[in-house]
């Protein structure tokens, strides 16, 4: 059986000299270089969350129409019903973002791309640390919206933030060891939480990007809504992976791999420019 295998051209094909000498660098020239891998990525990721989002178109026409006959209580039971029903259907995703950072990997550490190998190694390998963090992440948005409902006025804005600031951050740093290492779930939650502690400012700001789908559900028309959450996965998603992992991988290189991983620190950059300093 041929392999689908998706090779660099021979202008693409890297001496030291040629390789990034810094993460932003190296982020530009993956999606320049790469951007039919990436693309693919996108249409994969967004494959797997559309159960999802057919739930969301749903539940949004219901809770419209609960609201327009002004039957709030039904609103707000239909929106952590179908919280509660998604969060089996975060699996999905957990599949293709496994898969997805297994070739983002690649291709950011200047590898030759086996796509359909990497991608089934990705899923072999990562969906175990994966699936936990999804699984967390629909029982968050349950949780979310549930103390949004429940909770007083004053501190309706508590799990937001909590999650913006403190929870994303750590799912990161999670999901960018589970790439790199054979690592169980809760070794990874610790050195989450450590790194977090090490790189506040920038994490923070990591997880700013990664809730950026978060400005669609300001949009009034839902079918608007959930076309423009289709195109965000498909053209912009797999950016927002190759730009986390990027930025994983930095925090990573100072406080573990340096010590722990030396063989990895600074893979995909270049050397040269480190070593005429």
């Amino acid at each position: 059986m041929a392999k689908f295998k998706i090779k660099r051209s021979a202008d693409t094909d890297f001496t030291e000299a040629q390789l990034p000498h810094n993460r932003i660098d190296a982020f530009f020239d993956c999606i320049k270089l790469r951007w039919r891998e990436f693309f693919i990525i996108g249409f994969i990721i967004m494959l797997s969350m559309l159960p999802i989002f057919a739930l969301g178109l749903v539940r949004d026409n219901l809770i419209a129409d609960a609201i327009n006959k002004n039957e709030i209580a039904n609103a707000q039971y239909t929106l952590l019903f179908f919280d509660a029903v998604s969060i089996l259907f975060y699996l999905l995703p957990a599949v293709a973002f496994a898969g997805a950072f297994r070739v983002i990997r690649n291709i950011a550490w200047a590898d030759i791309v086996f796509f359909k190998e990497d991608f089934k190694d990705g899923i072999k390998l990562n969906f175990k640390i994966f699936s936990f963090v999804f699984l967390l992440v629909g029982t968050g948005i349950f949780l979310v919206d549930y103390f949004m409902i429940s909770a007083p006025d004053t501190f309706k804005g508590v799990p937001i933030g909590l999650s913006v600031m403190l929870l994303i951050p750590i799912a990161i740093f999670i999901i960018v060891q589970g790439t790199l290492y054979n690592i169980s779930f809760s070794a990874s939650l610790r050195n989450g939480v450590y790194l977090f502690a090490k790189s506040i400012l920038r994490s923070f700001i990591a997880s700013l990007v990664t809730v950026m789908p978060i400005v669609f559900s300001l949009l009034s028309d839902t079918i608007t809504k959930h076309i423009c959450l289709v195109g965000y996965m498909v053209v912009f998603m797999p950016w927002v992976c190759l730009g986390l992992f990027l930025f994983g991988c930095s925090v990573l290189d100072k406080h573990i791999n340096a010590k722990s991983h030396p063989k990895i620190v600074g893979k995909g950059l270049s050397k040269i420019k480190e070593e005429n300093k």
